[in-house]
């Protein structure tokens, strides 16, 4: 029987660097996805019992939440612009205090790359309540916010406040990966003592600097009442309706590499907005002078202009957080 012949792995220290790789074509191997707590239990400072109740409290970004918002998939060439991307786009989530890629196995036979997706949680559990009087009014609110529901990278918001004004009730959801794809959903419901909100927005996002098309819709429907004060006191009231309708479309030609400094994007954008505002007496007090109703109907275009030109900092602006700061020149014109 023949001698068989084990290969022997190369060490870390002989695999090419990143220029080194996509210099020589690698492709994208096994990707594979690391969650970390949001306390270090192997951090002699955060190993203590209230950390590790956070860690246990805490519900765990899941793998499949991660996994569609990469840039890159397997058979992809390596490439060092969309590696940093990715991450900056992971460290752009609210529910994650940091995110990296990084090379975890190299294969010269076949030169391919194995890359690790490595986040870290935030807490993301944000209860509040308020109260204050001044003037002989009361202001009371109470609001939970979770922006990463069960894991899934979902926020919901729940609100409800009350002034002399009104009193509100208000629900706010936000998928920023509807059903696993690359469309937003943003949808508010709120039920006032004077009216309510109704509002849905589905987006397409330029979610990366190669992105070649977007889209968006935007609808609003508003009642409420408005007040007319005079030296602090109301003098009159009326109801307002408001209805928006926003469609937009946008497309780009993709990122473009410059030898003599860094990469630019030009995008382009078109829409029509749609503004309704109906006035009408208060069915209580009645009103003396309505405002007089307003209608706007127009397109819209608009161009912008971007580098690719980011540098990464910590505690600049956000402690213990590290933050990607654009350093680049940008220009948007818009006319409607």
């Amino acid at each position: 029987m023949p001698e068989q012949t084990v290969p022997i792995p190369q060490s870390q220290s002989s695999w090419p660097d990143e220029v080194q790789l996509e210099a020589r074509g690698a492709r994208i191997g096994v990707i594979s996805i690391q969650v970390d707590d949001i306390f270090d239990p192997n951090n002699p400072k955060e190993n203590t019992s209230f950390y590790r109740a956070a860690n246990y409290l805490h519900i765990e970004t899941r793998e499949s939440t991660i996994r569609p918002q990469l840039l890159f998939k397997s058979g992809d060439l390596f490439s060092r612009q969309i590696i940093e991307e990715t991450a900056r786009n992971l460290r752009g989530r609210n529910y994650l205090a940091d995110a990296n890629v990084t090379v975890e196995r190299f294969d010269s036979e076949t030169n391919t790359v194995d890359l690790l997706v490595r986040v870290h949680d935030n807490w993301t559990l944000a209860p509040g309540v308020s109260f204050s009087r001044s003037g002989g009014q009361s202001r009371s609110g109470i609001q939970l916010d979770e922006s990463n529901l069960l894991g899934l990278g979902k926020s919901l918001s729940i609100d409800y406040s009350q002034n002399v004004d009104r009193d509100a009730l208000e629900f706010t959801y936000h998928d920023p990966n509807l059903m696993n794809s690359r469309w937003e959903l943003l949808t508010s419901y709120q039920r006032a003592s004077d009216g309510g909100l109704h509002s849905v927005s589905l987006t397409r996002p330029f979610y990366s600097l190669d992105s070649r098309w977007s889209a968006a819709l935007d609808v609003l429907d508003q009642r409420h009442t408005d007040y007319r004060f005079v030296q602090g006191v109301s003098v009159d009231q009326y109801q307002t309706k408001l209805n928006h309708l926003n469609l937009m479309g946008g497309w780009s030609t993709g990122l473009r590499a410059r030898t003599d400094g860094p990469s630019w994007v030009q995008r382009w954008s078109l829409g029509l907005t749609l503004d309704r505002q109906r006035f009408s007496p208060d069915p209580v007090t009645g009103t003396t002078v309505l405002p007089e109703n307003q209608d706007s109907r127009y397109p819209w275009m608009s161009l912008s202009w971007l580098e690719d030109r980011y540098v990464v900092m910590r505690n600049r602006d956000q402690i213990d957080r590290v933050e990607d700061i654009y350093l680049g020149r940008a220009l948007s014109l818009q006319a409607g």
